[in-house]
């Protein structure tokens, strides 16, 4: 094991070489690293005063490591996206986004959680729009064959995700309205099924 840390405020510089260690976590959760070497050595100098240079040995030593300051991120969670979020979450970040001073930001804001608002009912009731266009295209397609009605549902998948990702895409962005971009791949599909 060797171990060589810095005090930027004293200007010491010191390493610890041992032949073996135990590496765990501290018990209160600070991030700190808790290190039993056992069988080493340690230097310790100030670049400025090289007579300040000590040698020592152990048999065991006890170390501890403060954490390192560009880890400390990733040491609280991580914070929910949209997608993640519960309805009940989905509607206090929509209250936070209507709260933002920044206009722009604001707006962002609030279209992204209408917008996954609406996704939310938009995408189960889709099962129920698919179910209601096929019964008109399974009937029409029998003498066809199967591989007509594979196909033919491959085409209806398509361009029903094609329409609801792209208009939703916009709708994210501000351009369109969450009633308009979310809904209208389940209208265009339900018109469909009502023309079959």
């Amino acid at each position: 094991v060797c171990i060589s840390q810095s005090e930027p405020d004293t200007g010491r510089e010191q390493m610890f070489v041992a032949k073996a260690g135990d590496l765990y976590p501290a018990e209160d959760r600070s991030g700190r690293i808790e290190l039993d070497l056992r069988d080493g050595s340690f230097h310790s100098y100030r670049s400025v005063e090289p007579e300040s240079y000590e040698l020592g040995s152990f048999g065991s030593y006890h170390l501890a490591v403060a954490p390192v300051a560009s880890l400390d991120g990733m040491r609280q969670p991580l914070e929910k996206s949209n997608l993640d979020r519960s309805p009940a979450e989905l509607l206090a970040e929509r209250r936070r986004a209507e709260a933002q001073p920044d206009p722009v930001i604001r707006r962002f804001n609030t279209e992204s959680v209408r917008s996954e608002l609406h996704q939310r009912i938009a995408l189960p009731l889709a099962s129920v729009v698919f179910a209601l266009l096929g019964i008109p295209l399974g009937v029409a397609r029998v003498r066809s064959g199967k591989g007509a009605g594979f196909a033919l549902s491959l085409l209806v998948i398509t361009v029903y995700w094609v329409l609801f990702t792209t208009l939703v895409g916009q709708s994210r962005l501000g351009r369109l309205s969450p009633w308009v971009a979310v809904w209208t791949a389940n209208v265009v599909s339900l018109l469909w099924g009502a023309w079959a």
